[in-house]
């Protein structure tokens, strides 16, 4: 079996995206594991808070709307905040060093930059007309063409080529 730089191209694609997406799944279950840990651990503080302990105490009035604070946001968004969080503090970390920065400079060209610069010379080509002022030249027709009742029909992009071209009737003089 041979394998192209295309196909090893998209295996590594594939791999890589896999390795991301298990980086994110293992950041969210961490972060999951940490938040209902946090929470069954403040339960005691919580129990503290019902039974009016310490009521006089600004401290403990100050835990205990802080724990309950943290009790009311749901545990899955919670642990995406973190996730979330986590991960732009690796990234930071990361990138903090002039050969981080270097490569997500070039992540960012090679991916959002480069695939643009066609599209954007397409568009202001069009915009331009020069692309319509080429079809509508190549379908200009010759008065000749028309008393000898043959046509020729070109596609776009084509070269002219014998093998492209469509003549309308069966011979060469129109008969």
């Amino acid at each position: 079996m041979r394998v192209t730089s295309k196909k090893l191209a998209a295996w590594v694609t594939v791999a890589m995206a896999v390795i991301s997406f298990s980086r994110v799944a293992v950041l969210f279950l961490e972060s999951l594991s940490v938040v209902r840990e946090e929470r069954n651990a403040d339960y005691d503080l919580l129990e503290l808070c019902r039974s009016g302990s310490a009521k006089a105490s600004p401290k403990m009035r100050t835990a205990c709307l802080q724990a309950n604070a943290e009790r009311a946001s749901p545990v899955v968004l919670k642990a995406i905040v973190r996730a979330v969080s986590t991960t732009f503090r690796e990234f930071a970390d990361s990138v903090s060093s002039p050969f981080g920065f270097a490569t997500v400079a070039l992540f960012v060209i090679s991916s959002l930059v480069l695939p643009v610069i066609p599209m954007i010379k397409a568009i202001t080509g069009t915009w331009r007309g020069g692309r319509i002022q080429e079809l509508h030249r190549d379908l200009d027709y010759d008065s000749d063409d028309l008393e000898t009742h043959q046509h020729v029909v070109m596609v776009p992009g084509m070269k002219r080529r014998p093998s492209y071209l469509l003549r309308n009737g069966a011979g060469e003089n129109g008969a």
